[in-house]
Formats: C-alpha cells, structure tokens, sequence
C-alpha cells in the first residue's frame, strides 16, 4: 500500500494523520542479518537452530538488557517460537531462551 492508497477518507484530517502514520512505519527499519542490532529500534535479530521442539533453546545476544518479548520474522518451517516456560532457563541481558513447536531454523528480533 502506498500513502496514495489511503486517499478514501471524506475527513481531510484523518486522510492527513493516516498519511503521516503511514510515513514513519515506513522509515522504521530493522536489520534483517542475525548477530546485529537493529537500525533504529532498540531491538537485536538473532538466529536459532531447533534440532527438538519443546526443549529450551539458547542464543546469545548483544541487546545489553533483559528482552521483555521478540517478533518472530523468518522460519524455514511452519513452527513458531514460544517462551520458556520451564523456570530454569531465564533470559538475561547477553542470553535469549525460547522453545519450538517445529525442529528448524528461525530469526527472531529481541525487542
């Protein structure tokens, strides 16, 4: 979509807000190469190898912090990401824990 695209409001303040809205989700960008922070988020893309699924699984990060969450933006499989619910594995400010549902590689942003 395009912020030309959005020209369907009758409201002109409206048609104006969507087109800003519009502009600074499109300069918002991350870096899409794991083991680098992301441009101008305050987030850090990793990637993951799960040979089991349902066991904890751990990379190394460089967010300087404890991530609160992370988006799950590429996987060579149908599975997904879930967080560690076993209590033993906690994330901390250089370690990210999560679990699978599928065995496979997956990219992740820590955000």
């Amino acid at each position: 979509m395009k912020a030309n695209q959005l020209n369907v409001f009758q409201d002109a303040q409206v048609q104006t807000e969507l087109e800003n809205i519009y502009r600074v989700l499109n300069q918002i960008g991350y870096n899409v190469t794991a083991g680098q922070r992301c441009e101008n988020l305050d987030a850090y893309t990793v990637e993951i190898t799960a040979v089991a699924s349902g066991t904890d699984i751990s990379a190394a990060h460089g967010l300087k912090r404890t991530p609160s969450n992370w988006i799950q933006c590429w996987s060579n499989v149908s599975g997904v990401t879930y967080e560690s619910s076993s209590g033993v594995s906690a994330n901390s400010d250089t370690a990210f824990w999560t679990r699978v549902t599928v065995p496979g590689n997956y990219r992740l942003i820590l955000i």
